[in-house]
């Protein structure tokens, strides 16, 4: 196998390369400024890692496919696993919400992905009244978890994120067998559709008294943050993201 990692500095893509060659993988950065493969390193099985721009410049190269969801997969989500309500609307229709809300635009983040007061303080850009974007109510979560799954199953997970008063990150470790039930549990819905390979985060929110699990977001295997997660288990969910055409 072949690691062809970014050439910057993206999360612990050095980690990653280690992990890489203890397994008896090579590794391969291209030129910083010139992102191009070897000839002779086109057909050693490889697997691409870096930021999004770079992994579809090196994919377009090998003639490979990059596993993802579509942006709007989490809006077909039963709402058991999500835990609000979300929405796909257009842009000029969403500056006319009068409450708090998330919004995200479903293709290159035109605006910034955040929790606006109301609708009316979105960017008033005319070029942007007919883009989609994705309205979802606001979530207090306490904690992120990261899951790498493969083959509809969690194969490593860990909390990466903390939004609490508690400080101790390994009172949050203590709820990762909880969030690996959460998403295996939802991965065996037949309703819920899943890459054979992808990046799920959840988050463990609070809601009046009581507290939750949700799914956050999924992103691809081959451009997301590693954080603390397993490097091997990364390694193979890589290998099923980066499919030859």
């Amino acid at each position: 196998m072949l690691l062809i990692t970014t050439p910057n500095d993206y999360s612990k893509s050095e980690d990653l390369s280690s992990a890489a060659t203890a397994l008896g993988w090579e590794v391969y950065s291209p030129d910083e400024e010139c992102w191009m493969v070897p000839d002779n390193l086109k057909y050693h099985q490889p697997v691409i890692y870096g930021e999004p721009l770079f992994c579809r410049v090196i994919s377009k190269q090998l003639g490979y496919s990059l596993i993802q969801h579509p942006p709007t997969w989490i809006v077909d989500l039963p709402k058991e696993y999500t835990s609000r309500n979300i929405e796909v609307m257009k842009f000029d229709e969403a500056r006319k919400i009068k409450e708090p809300k998330f919004f995200k635009t479903i293709e290159n983040d035109l605006c910034l992905p955040k929790v606006y007061d109301n609708g009316s303080l979105l960017p008033k850009l005319e070029y942007l009244n007919d883009v989609d974007v994705i309205v979802s109510d606001p979530m207090n979560f306490k904690a992120k978890f990261r899951c790498f799954v493969k083959d509809r199953r969690v194969i490593t997970t860990c909390c990466y994120a903390i939004n609490d008063d508690n400080p101790y990150k390994q009172y949050y470790d203590y709820f990762i067998p909880d969030v690996i039930h959460f998403v295996n549990k939802m991965l065996a819905d037949d309703r819920v559709k899943c890459a054979n390979s992808i990046v799920i985060d959840v988050g463990r929110y609070k809601s009046g008294h009581t507290y939750g699990t949700a799914v956050i977001k999924s992103q691809p295997v081959w451009s997301s943050y590693t954080y603390d997660c397993e490097r091997a288990a990364i390694l193979d969910a890589l290998v099923a993201s980066c499919v030859r055409n």
